[in-house]
């Protein structure tokens, strides 16, 4: 909740988006573990040596499953971390330490989704709808994606000093308090991306942390 407050949204508002969460466990049972795999490992799945890569995206702990095909396709299983129709957006994340800094997630996700593009597969199969066929391509049509969020927010921080809520609110007009974190997470992640690359700085105000273009 203080993450929130510090990035301009009200006190009553941070508390309804930081508790939110918790609505959703009951139809999030957890489930048993029948095994344990690294970044790295292999696990023959039907007959097929199937390997688990952590990657940087959508939410925490993110694996995508990479294989092999009998007529010598390389297909990947990605989830979330990359969508035929839907741009992903990933979400703000707590520091791994307390105290420690809070990951900067969406400039992690481009990284780990450029290095995936250089791979060349054949085909990825995604957590929603169709397959995908031609993966560098639609790699390629997210980051521009980003890219030109990223435009977007830096035009707005242009026009003077700049809260994330505020990002927020002139991104996604009306947005319902349902949506906020992933709302605040896009806000945040585009302005990181835009700190990393030295187009903007951030200060306190007030208790509050704006954003200006960089000098």
């Amino acid at each position: 909740m203080p993450f929130f407050e510090r990035h301009g949204m009200a006190r009553s508002t941070a508390e309804t988006v930081t508790d939110l969460p918790e609505s959703f466990l009951r139809v999030a049972p957890g489930v048993e573990t029948d095994r344990r795999l690294g970044d790295g490992e292999t696990v023959e799945v039907a007959g097929t040596d199937v390997t688990a890569e952590a990657v940087q995206g959508h939410a925490p702990g993110e694996t995508i499953f990479t294989y092999e095909t009998d007529d010598g396709e390389d297909h990947a299983v990605v989830g979330d971390h990359v969508l035929s129709e839907i741009t992903p957006n990933p979400l703000l994340q707590p520091p791994l330490e307390e105290g420690g800094e809070r990951p900067r997630v969406l400039p992690a996700f481009n990284r780990s989704l450029a290095d995936l593009r250089e791979r060349d597969f054949d085909r990825f199969l995604p957590g929603h709808r169709e397959e995908i066929d031609s993966p560098s391509e639609r790699i390629g049509e997210v980051l521009e994606s980003h890219e030109e969020r990223t435009r977007n927010v830096k035009e707005i921080v242009a026009g003077g000093p700049t809260t994330a809520i505020e990002v927020m609110n002139e991104l996604f007009a009306d947005l319902p308090a349902t949506e906020y974190f992933s709302g605040m997470s896009e806000a945040v992640g585009h302005l990181d991306v835009l700190d990393e690359r030295g187009e903007v700085d951030a200060r306190e105000q007030g208790g509050v942390v704006v954003w200006e273009v960089a000098e």
